[in-house]
């Protein structure tokens, strides 16, 4: 029995010991450049590493994980952009199909629709459920988009960069239940094209300065924390965060283990006549005074 109890508590200590969490890596984000190359980039170092070359004619405007966990992307099409699955680990892609409206820029939240800005100069809103390709179109929003459109983890906030002047940039919030849009603030000097969401910080990609950009959603204010290089001196088109991996921890084994000891311990302390004094011997003993001896 002391050495089923001592096996348990080694068991749980260890399991305990290990159970800290891991140190969070650097924030990535599947990207594809105006050359069509796809890969990741680390939005802390800039660091690009290729996978492949989407074999499309056009390029990717937008990108974004459907809730079937496959990354969907919107070409330069116009007047109707298509419709791609992409493969994460080949770079292939699978045409699904025109939606019936241009894309400048498309992007998902945490449940897998699609968000979609066209390239009008009145843009058009619009989301899509991927794989399907029906545009389900809210309306026009009164602005023409430069080409970011990130919307927060929960769909309720669109944001994009409004062109307002001549090379002026201003960022704007979009409701994406009716498509209201409300300026927050200049960009300054930051020419972004493409941008995303990623652990609450919006993130933006500089086309001129091949800059990797973090965007305060109060202001408007950029502050440049990187910049990439892509082969050819192209930049960036669309952008998806990579999904955290769902790791296998190590303890499981050691929980399973401690599980059964404790099932074996509770099978010996139950079967064993002299760990308790019975429920008779409780009764018999108020009725005679006599006390039942435990060991």
């Amino acid at each position: 029995m002391a050495v089923i109890v001592a096996a348990t508590l080694a068991a749980l200590t260890t399991l305990a010991a290990g159970a800290k969490p891991a140190k969070a890596a650097d924030p990535t984000a599947y990207i594809v450049g105006s050359g069509n190359e796809f890969g990741t980039l680390d939005l802390t170092t800039g660091a690009f590493s290729e996978i492949g070359v989407l074999p499309i004619s056009g390029n990717i405007f937008g990108m974004g994980f459907g809730p079937d966990g496959v990354l969907y992307g919107l070409d330069s099409a116009v007047p109707s952009a298509s419709l791609y699955s992409i493969d994460t680990n080949t770079a292939n892609v699978i045409n699904l199909g025109p939606v019936g409206q241009s894309a400048v820029d498309a992007t998902a939240d945490e449940a897998g629709e699609l968000f979609v800005l066209s390239q009008d100069v009145n843009a058009i809103y619009y989301t899509l459920n991927p794989p399907g390709t029906t545009a389900n179109v809210v309306g026009p929003t009164g602005l023409q988009s430069q080409g970011l459109a990130a919307v927060t983890a929960d769909g309720a906030t669109l944001y994009t960069n409004a062109l307002v002047a001549a090379d002026t940039g201003e960022l704007e919030s979009i409701d994406t239940t009716t498509g209201a849009a409300t300026p927050i603030g200049l960009l300054g000097d930051a020419n972004l094209v493409n941008g995303l969401f990623l652990d609450g910080t919006l993130y933006g990609f500089d086309d001129v300065n091949d800059a990797i950009d973090t965007i305060d959603t109060t202001t408007g204010a950029t502050t440049q924390i990187a910049t990439y290089a892509l082969p050819n001196g192209d930049f960036i088109d669309g952008s998806a965060p990579v999904p955290a991996p769902v790791p296998e921890p190590a303890s499981f084994p050691l929980l399973a283990a401690a599980l059964i000891a404790l099932s074996i311990l509770r099978r010996r302390l139950r079967s064993s006549p002299l760990s308790v004094p019975s429920l008779r011997a409780v009764q018999r003993a108020r009725h005679t005074g006599f006390q039942p001896v435990q060991k």
